[in-house]
Formats: structure tokens, sequence, C-alpha cells
């Protein structure tokens, strides 16, 4: 048997019925288990930071310290990432960024009454959030095991999108030449071995 609405209701809903509709329909994200853990992150990072600072005020060598850092921004980055993927699944790629920023600002907001956590403002998580997103570009396009080469956070923090490219470009180009030279040198080996290489 199928029902029709024989009456439309012309009446508005109230702001809490509104909100809680909201919330309710917004359910998925718990349910998908999207969360990343943003305010972990944020902590590990701004941690790592003041262990570089008191390093470089000390004079002592913060080699593994700044690739602990780098560490710590390639994890945010890629949280970001599968955040902004997540939430691109159901609207447009801006409005997906402005979820993302929120969610990180909620998460964050929930911990930034703890003492222990360190002072948040908007333009620190922005720049922080930028860093992170350039260092996860960098290192998901050239491999994250680039990490361990890398000796300076400063000169990584400072990369724009431009440097970036031109980086990807050089080491993907390497790379390639590199594969060649393997396949040149392992026909070589074929054709020169006498009886070959079995």
């Amino acid at each position: 048997m199928i029902y029709y609405a024989t009456h439309i209701s012309w009446e508005r809903i109230s702001y809490v019925e509104r909100q809680e509709l909201i919330k309710e329909l917004t359910i998925f994200k718990e349910e998908e288990g999207n969360h990343a853990i943003f305010s972990h992150l944020y902590i590990e990072i701004a941690e790592t930071e003041d262990k570089i600072t008191e390093a470089e005020e000390e004079s002592i060598e913060s080699v593994e310290t700044n690739r602990k850092l780098i560490i710590c921004y390639y994890s945010f980055g890629k949280a970001l990432s599968e955040s902004l993927t997540y939430y691109k699944r159901f609207t447009r790629n801006h409005e997906a960024q402005i979820l993302v920023t929120d969610e990180v600002w909620q998460q964050i907001s929930k911990h930034a009454s703890n003492n222990a956590f360190p002072k948040v403002t908007d333009k620190k998580l922005r720049i922080r959030m930028e860093i992170a997103r350039k260092i996860y570009s960098l290192f998901r396009g050239i491999g994250e095991d680039k990490i361990q080469y890398v000796k300076s956070f400063s000169v990584i923090s400072k990369l724009n999108w431009d440097d970036i490219d031109i980086i990807l470009l050089n080491v993907l180009k390497a790379r390639s030449v590199f594969v060649k030279l393997q396949k040149k040198i392992f026909c070589f080996l074929l054709k020169n071995l006498p009886g070959g290489l079995f």
C-alpha cells in the first residue's frame, strides 16, 4: 500500500529542531571512522618544534629532531589529505576544504582548554596546516623514505608550491634515469655473460 502526502505544512521548524536534524544527518562522520586525531598530531608538532628550539639554543646537533618534526608534519598532512578526500565524496573541493579546517579547529578547540596544550592561534594553525600539506605532497611524490636524508626542517618548511613541483620533477627524472640505467646494465649482462645468467 502506498501513502501520499495529503497536506503540506508551510510552518517553519525551530532553530533547535533544525540543529538537531543537522546533528542527526551528520552522524555518518562518526560511523565512517573519518576522525583523524588532529589535536594529537598538533601537540606532537608543537612539542617537537620546542625541542628544536632548545637544541638550537644549546648548539646541539638536531638532525634527528628535524627528521622527527618532518615526520610529524607529514603525518598531519596525510591526515588532512585523507579528511579532504573523505569530504570531497559529499561536496565540492572548496567546501570540503572548509569542512577539513573546521574539523581541525573543532578537535583542537576541545583540547585547548587544557593548560598542557600549546597555545593555538588561527594564523599559527593555518601556517602549520600549509606546511603539513606541502611536506605531505613532496614526500608522497618522492617517497616517505626520503625523509631520512633531510637534515634541516627549516629548509623544507620554507618551500613554496613551485619549489615542490621543481623538486618532484627533478627527483622523478633522476629516478627514471636510474631505472633506465639499471635496465641497460641488465640487458648488457644478459648479452655478454657466457651461458646467460642461469
